[in-house]
């Protein structure tokens, strides 16, 4: 059966190629604001935008879609990715001395049997003191490398949020990839891919 990973973000096609599955990447194109300005709570609304992108792909024959969707949120407020180098700087200057909470919504759709699943994984990261020069030498390194996207500000797959956290609650896969693998490997096998 085909496997089709609704996501064109590069870090979680990273973690998905790890587990040596033959798979396609479609990026999808959904209004998210109409669910933003209707849905309240941040579990929900991962969950329904995650929801929302495999639905946009459930057209496709004899496959299995995976959505997801990432909500980082710092007292009780969505951040979204930074469009500026100033917008970066602040959001990870914020999360300083602060505790950030990811939601990552998944929804996987199995368009043989119509069969749908979803649920959400939630992580706290509490970080340590960022001093400013640790952020502009991290930014500046980012550019280079021509990666400038993640939500607050940091790519999850850099070593930058893991040598400023204190403390972390959640999945792992979650917080290095923005992929709860450990939420989408059962459901997979119970659709009888061999992972």
């Amino acid at each position: 059966m085909k496997i089709i990973l609704a996501t064109a973000s590069p870090t979680r096609n990273k973690c998905f190629k790890q587990l040596n599955l033959e798979y396609e990447a479609i990026s999808t194109d959904i209004d998210e604001n109409q669910y933003k300005n209707t849905i309240t709570d941040h579990k929900q609304l991962a969950t329904t935008l995650a929801k929302a992108k495999a639905e946009s792909l459930a057209h496709v024959k004899d496959a299995i879609i995976i959505g997801c969707d990432t909500l980082n949120i710092r007292n009780n407020e969505i951040h979204s990715k930074p469009k500026s180098y100033e917008e970066a700087f602040n959001s990870i200057k914020a999360v300083s001395n602060n505790v950030e909470t990811v939601y990552t919504g998944i929804c996987i759709i199995n368009t043989k049997t119509n069969t749908t699943y979803t649920d959400c994984s939630v992580m706290s990261i509490r970080f340590n003191e960022i001093k400013d020069e640790h952020i502009h030498n991290y930014l500046k390194q980012r550019i280079k490398e021509g990666k400038f996207t993640a939500s607050c500000g940091f790519e999850p797959d850099s070593f930058f949020p893991l040598k400023h956290h204190k403390h972390f609650e959640g999945s792992t896969t979650n917080l290095l990839y923005g992929l709860p693998i450990e939420l989408i490997l059962p459901k997979l096998r119970e659709f009888g891919i061999d992972v």
